[in-house]
């Protein structure tokens, strides 16, 4: 019979057959974790609707939204989609001490699941729920391991923020939702939503030339930014004084010689320190200038150049650690 002449299975029973087959995968996801928690038993316990409850309601894949990206392309979009999902995928939590760990990426579709499966044994009994639940809390820790699972969460969204921003550029923010309440029949799951915000620019004059700095600054939740100010008196006789704050600029020149002489790093990881160093700086006075400590996993790499400038603290240059005009440069000379 020719291919013209075969019948095709009409669109209803190719439809019931996909929803059998994600059905089916959904709960052997499902019986493989509670197996490897030793909680192979309540899955034979669980009434065959509750199983249906449980896909009905199962957490959606992890998604990334972009909004407000005008800074980024649809490579860069790319390529930080890609990241999120490699690094949600390599972060492991335990479900129980010890014990069973899966990705966090897995805690926010099947791990949710699992939760839901103590909940529902409790607000709605069913044969045999008192010892669900026992079996459960007894070998597992769910609470505890969703609670990590966000904290490696919130630590993944601020070091993409670190890195993939750029000063002069722009700064990337990531807002993170995790939402188990019902959307669409489903658990919302995890979704991370992506923005950008321009940088706040000023014009400094130094020996009677104009130079454009940039505000250092990070985002924070709901699209804001927290602009970094830092405490005039480390930099002259200012009576230190917690509110006696000024903001911090960067010139493009700085950001250059950073990635230029810390080019061993990847992606913008060599400024990371220019977000974090300005809340406990360690300033030394050096041939007449102010060098701020330049420190990447506690391994001093540098100094960053600067001064007060119409109130603001301007960072010029940054030199390497051996560079001449530096306490370690002036040593190798000696």
């Amino acid at each position: 019979m020719s291919k013209s002449n075969k019948k095709k299975k009409p669109v209803r029973q190719q439809n019931k057959q996909t929803e059998a087959a994600r059905l089916n995968f959904f709960l052997r996801q499902l019986k493989m974790q509670l197996l490897a928690c030793g909680c192979g038993e309540v899955y034979e316990l669980l009434p065959d609707k509750y199983k249906q409850v449980l896909y009905t309601l199962r957490c959606q894949p992890l998604k990334v939204y972009p909004e407000n990206c005008e800074h980024l392309d649809s490579a860069k979009l790319h390529l930080l989609e890609k990241q999120i999902n490699g690094e949600c995928e390599g972060l492991l939590v335990p479900l129980q001490k010890g014990g069973n760990k899966i990705s966090v990426k897995q805690f926010f579709t099947i791990g949710l699941s699992l939760l839901l499966i103590q909940e529902l044994s409790k607000k709605e009994p069913f044969p045999k729920a008192e010892r669900v639940r026992q079996l459960m809390l007894e070998k597992m820790d769910l609470l505890a391991a969703e609670e990590k699972a966000r904290n490696h969460l919130d630590m993944l969204a601020l070091m993409l923020t670190f890195i993939h921003s750029e000063p002069n550029k722009f700064y990337l923010g990531i807002d993170m939702k995790i939402d188990r309440k019902k959307a669409n029949g489903h658990f919302a799951g995890l979704e991370f939503y992506i923005h950008t915000h321009s940088p706040k620019s000023k014009t400094f004059i130094l020996d009677n030339h104009p130079r454009p700095a940039f505000q250092l600054g990070v985002t924070v939740k709901d699209q804001k930014m927290l602009w970094t100010r830092i405490n005039r008196s480390y930099f002259d006789q200012t009576p230190f004084d917690e509110q006696e704050t000024i903001p911090v600029y960067i010139q493009s020149h700085a950001l250059n010689r950073i990635r230029e002489r810390l080019d061993i790093y990847h992606f913008n990881y060599e400024h990371w320190p220019l977000y974090i160093l300005f809340d406990h700086p360690k300033v030394i006075r050096h041939q007449g200038y102010h060098l701020i400590e330049y420190v990447i996993e506690r391994l001093k790499l540098g100094y960053l150049v600067a001064e007060v400038v119409n109130n603001a603290l301007l960072v010029k240059t940054f030199l390497f650690l051996t560079h001449e005009g530096t306490p370690e440069g002036e040593k190798l000379k000696e």
